[in-house]
């Protein structure tokens, strides 16, 4: 078992709409966002999707997160991994929009040119590396255990690179539910990997299959 922490590249990119659509504030591979921020240890908007719309006005507001792994110095098979990251629900607090979910991401401009780096392609995601997790209005790791896509994501990078990933809202951002003004939102507050010390930093555990011992003996005399 090894445990890689994020790196000081996690950043949050936000982008807002003004009697716009909440597909605009999505945005798709090749849009900007409205602002883009690194070196924070925690933010109140890591993860935000909400609309404060009124009289018949929207007010679209589409925050992403987004986390580096350097995984070079490691080697091995994967059997399985799971990323943590440390969150608590400050929004809507049951039903869908409580829930958030890991996706691959681009690798990272470090600017506004991130925010649609969830994308392939135009608005095509990018495979999902985890279930929807549920998030708590207590701060707390929450766990995404890796799916066949993450583990092959993590595989690739072994020995040679990073893994990047964003997190999303798992049913207004990622499922395509536009937020209604003064209906359902998700906002999550996120530490970074700039907080002190490493007791809430994003991390990878990764868990790697075990080696075959097939030495023979030889000349052994019993």
């Amino acid at each position: 078992m090894s445990i890689v922490y994020s790196t000081t590249a996690d950043s949050h990119v936000d982008e807002a709409t003004s009697d716009g659509s909440w597909n605009d504030a999505q945005g798709s591979a090749t849009t900007d966002g409205g602002s883009y921020h690194s070196g924070r240890a925690t933010y109140d908007y890591g993860v935000y999707a909400g609309n404060f719309g009124s009289r018949g006005s929207n007010d679209y507001k589409c925050t992403r997160s987004y986390f580096v792994f350097d995984v070079s110095g490691e080697s091995g098979t994967v059997d399985s991994a799971t990323i943590s990251i440390y969150l608590d629900n400050l929004g809507t607090s049951s039903g869908n929009s409580v829930r958030v979910i890991l996706v691959e991401a681009t690798a990272l401009d470090d600017s506004v040119a991130d925010h649609g780096n969830v994308f392939s392609g135009g608005v095509t995601w990018h495979n999902d590396l985890s279930s929807p997790a549920p998030t708590s209005t207590t701060a707390q790791y929450i766990d995404f255990a890796m799916n066949s896509d993450g583990i092959t994501l993590i595989q690739n990078a072994i020995g040679s690179g990073s893994v990047t990933v964003g997190l999303v809202s798992w049913y207004h951002d990622y499922s395509e539910n536009s937020p209604l003004g003064g209906g359902d939102y998700t906002k999550i507050k996120v530490w970074y990997s700039n907080f002190l010390g490493t007791a809430v930093d994003p991390k990878m555990d990764i868990t790697y299959a075990a080696v075959a011992d097939n030495a023979t003996f030889f000349g052994a005399n019993f």
